[in-house]
């Protein structure tokens, strides 16, 4: 039901509690969000109050309210607008920070007392009143926003999640913008302070209010509210909700309807939470979608690769829709079980790659999953890897398999895209396709990783991998991390043979404290060599393999230009065995950099042959 338009702090004030739904998103708003509700509120006068959108709520019933203490409040949930109401308040709890520093400057006396009066009334009717607070985020963040945001105590420690981060983003941006408005205007800031507070609370909200579920969507579905958009996941999760509502007929149990949308909004409210799991462990994480893509579309993306449309991935939200439109058009009683049968197997997809991103087991496929993510190219495998760990799931059987498809993925990134120099999406199609048949067909694991092998061998086969490996521009057409993972592969085993610890793990060695070292420096001057080996010898053996190691970064900078005899006496005392091993050289020039480059691409082909 509309109301006519109120104020924010009509909506705000009284006997109300606001509560995020389960099924909702965390907090999402950036700054450019923030920067746009601060320019709404401090633009030049205008003769009537800013328009701050439609709010959607949902009256709790009692029998709900269970997980929090609500008193004699109504508790109602936000359908729509959880993000602007949340940043509105963190704005009022900025200002409110400013207003106190200013009832504290005030001489002792009766207008003293009528100003902190004022400031706690306000906090009372806005954030907290005794343990009640006015409004209740998700899970984690709801103890966090009362604490750092409402309380205002210290920021943890500890790490905090994307959506706590934007959080504290919120308060930060709103806490600079009034500490530089402080300065700007010195004796005008209280007025101006004060004004802005007020204009917060005029800002004008149409606000409905829906009985149940089903009326909530078909809200959500019309009303186009400003801030951040929508992202596809949620366009998906109220496409379907609509679309269980439209296959409803007249003889359909309206409880039928109402259990179907609940189960989509608990599908949905799990897919968030390992979406926010997955989001957490960045250094993962920022290898899923394309630069600048959201995760959770690309996650979608590698779903739908595999559970519709190996051809065309990219049009999954699109697909979805017309595959559901055209069963709703065909057997509308049956739309619903198609409805959820998709709703399930993308919440299996994202707990699939919950998993695959969170794996920290102490065992190989920890370590070969560290493998590839350290490589960087994984994203052309997610769908295969998400589909085969769901078959495994569904089928209550080992992800033992998975171990052989990563190992041939390592050999597929290492031979394909380091050293062959493929493109990135070489083999995407070949790739996909498998993904659709491990998940729609009984296909074993002998066979997959027999197409994986047989696509290898199409884009680097051996004498293709070795002819590349012996190139005389190897370090130039090869990126200088991708060389210190096959140097680093070469340490451990030199230790396994020498039956001698690492000293270095993988980590450190493709960090910016180590780097490629040309043995014979890229740099001649200082090495002393005839004008006929500088002109005919010494360019075409500079940059082959055979003339690399890893060096420690200021290392390099104060030996890498310096002769080999000069560099000999300090390698016998490295950390690293892969310039200790160079102390066996007495010298160094074309025959040795011949025999060393034969060692190490024998090498290379041994670890990675297929």
């Amino acid at each position: 039901m509309a109301k006519p338009l109120e104020s924010y702090s009509d909506l705000i004030v009284g006997e109300r509690i606001f509560r995020v739904p389960k099924y909702q998103r965390n907090y999402s708003w950036e700054k450019k969000q923030w920067q746009d509700l601060w320019d709404d509120m401090t633009s030049a006068e205008n003769p009537r109050p800013h328009f701050f959108g439609t709010i959607i709520l949902r009256k709790v019933p009692e029998k709900e309210r269970s997980e929090i203490s609500s008193g004699h409040y109504d508790v109602c949930d936000i359908i729509d607008g959880q993000q602007r109401i949340c940043t509105a308040l963190i704005f009022l709890r900025e200002i409110c920070n400013q207003w106190k520093q200013i009832c504290d400057l005030l001489p002792s006396g009766p207008e003293k007392e009528s100003a902190i009066e004022d400031f706690q009334n306000f906090a009372k009717d806005y954030f907290k009143r005794q343990a009640i607070y006015k409004l209740e985020l998700l899970n984690d963040d709801r103890d966090f926003f009362k604490s750092h945001i409402i309380e205002g105590q210290n920021f943890p420690d500890e790490k905090v999640t994307p959506s706590q981060k934007r959080l504290i983003g919120a308060r930060k941006f709103f806490s600079e913008q009034l500490e530089s408005e402080k300065t700007r205007k010195e004796g005008q800031f209280s007025e101006f302070l004060f004004d802005l507070r007020d204009r917060i609370r005029r800002m004008e909200i149409l606000r409905y209010e829906v009985e149940n579920t089903q009326d909530a969507v078909f809200l959500f579905e019309t009303v186009n509210d400003r801030g951040k958009k929508l992202s596809n996941l949620e366009k998906t999760k109220s496409f379907l909700m609509h679309m269980i509502i439209q296959s409803a007929s007249s003889t359909t149990n309206p409880e039928a309807i109402e259990i179907a949308l609940n189960e989509i909004n608990e599908k949905f409210s799990r897919i968030f939470r390992y979406l926010q799991d997955i989001l957490e462990n960045e250094k993962r994480a920022r290898f899923i979608g394309e630069v600048g893509q959201d995760k959770e579309d690309a996650i979608q993306r590698y779903h739908f690769t595999f559970y519709e449309s190996p051809e065309q991935p990219w049009e999954y939200l699109d697909g979805l829709r017309k595959k559901i439109r055209d069963q709703w058009k065909e057997d509308r009683e049956n739309c619903p079980a198609l409805i959820l049968s998709y709703a399930t197997d993308l919440e299996k997809a994202f707990f699939a790659m919950r998993e695959i991103i969170t794996y920290d087991e102490n065992d190989s496929i920890s370590t070969s999953l560290e493998q590839i993510f350290s490589l960087g190219r994984v994203a052309n495998f997610f769908p295969l890897l998400v589909s085969y760990w769901m078959n495994a799931k569904d089928n209550n059987e080992s992800i033992v398999g998975i171990e052989k498809i990563l190992a041939l993925i390592e050999k597929y990134v290492v031979r394909v895209y380091v050293v062959g120099r493929r493109r990135a999406d070489a083999g995407n199609k070949k790739l996909h396709t498998l993904a659709y048949r491990i998940r729609h067909e009984k296909v074993e694991i002998d066979t997959v990783l027999d197409d994986l092998k047989q696509l290898i061998n199409r884009y680097q086969d051996e004498n293709t991998f070795k002819k590349n490996l012996e190139a005389e521009n190897f370090a130039k057409r090869t990126g200088r991390r991708d060389i210190r993972y096959m140097l680093f592969e070469y340490e451990e085993t030199l230790g396994i043979i020498a039956k001698e610890p690492l000293e270095h793990s993988l980590e450190n060695i493709l960090s910016e404290d180590f780097s490629v070292e040309h043995i014979w420096a890229q740099n001649s001057d200082e090495l002393g060599l005839s004008e006929d080996v500088l002109k005919n010898v010494w360019p075409k053996c500079v940059e082959r393999i055979g003339n690399l190691t890893i060096a420690a970064n200021s290392w390099n900078s104060s030996m890498g230009n310096k002769p080999f005899v000069a560099k000999q006496e300090y390698y016998k005392d490295s950390s690293l065995r892969v310039q200790r091993e160079l102390t066996k050289y007495s010298q160094w020039g074309k025959e040795s950099i011949e025999e060393r480059g034969k060692m190490l691409v024998d090498f290379v082909l041994q670890k990675w042959r297929i």
